[in-house]
């Protein structure tokens, strides 16, 4: 099922956050799995902004949010600002960072999107590593 269109033009928007988010990830993911927090684990993104926007409406961007098992938050890993939108400022889309872990220890990690749409929720994961978790924009 297609994204509605309302307001117009918002999955171009929406599929821009994720593509900036998922450009800074890629050069993070590397670097954290051999010297973050946790050695050997990929960062997980608190989810961020808290509330989920609605309908083209932002919620405010908290890079000092950290996941309750982590130490580093966003800005810790490197990032301050997502297309534009800095800390504090709105942010049309809800994002998180996700890793699995296999046998060895961290096995992938994915970015996912998330927007509230005419009273539905939608979702979109974006794999950045490993196993596929991937989908496009669907209803929840």
């Amino acid at each position: 099922m297609p994204l509605p269109n309302i307001p117009p033009g918002i999955e171009a928007e929406l599929d821009a956050i994720l593509a900036d988010a998922l450009s800074q990830l890629v050069i993070i993911q590397p670097v954290e799995i051999v010297s973050g927090d946790i050695p050997g684990r990929y960062w997980q993104g608190q989810t961020n902004p808290e509330d989920t926007p609605a309908d083209g409406a932002t919620e405010p961007f908290d890079t000092s949010l950290t996941p309750s098992d982590r130490a580093r938050s966003w800005a810790d890993v490197g990032i301050t600002s997502i297309d534009g939108v800095s800390t504090g400022q709105g942010l049309k889309c809800q994002l998180a960072a996700h890793e699995s872990l296999g046998d060895s220890g961290a096995a992938s990690w994915w970015l996912v999107g998330c927007v509230e749409l005419q009273g539905s929720r939608w979702t979109r994961a974006i794999d950045g590593a490993g196993d596929s978790h991937a989908h496009p924009w669907r209803e929840e």
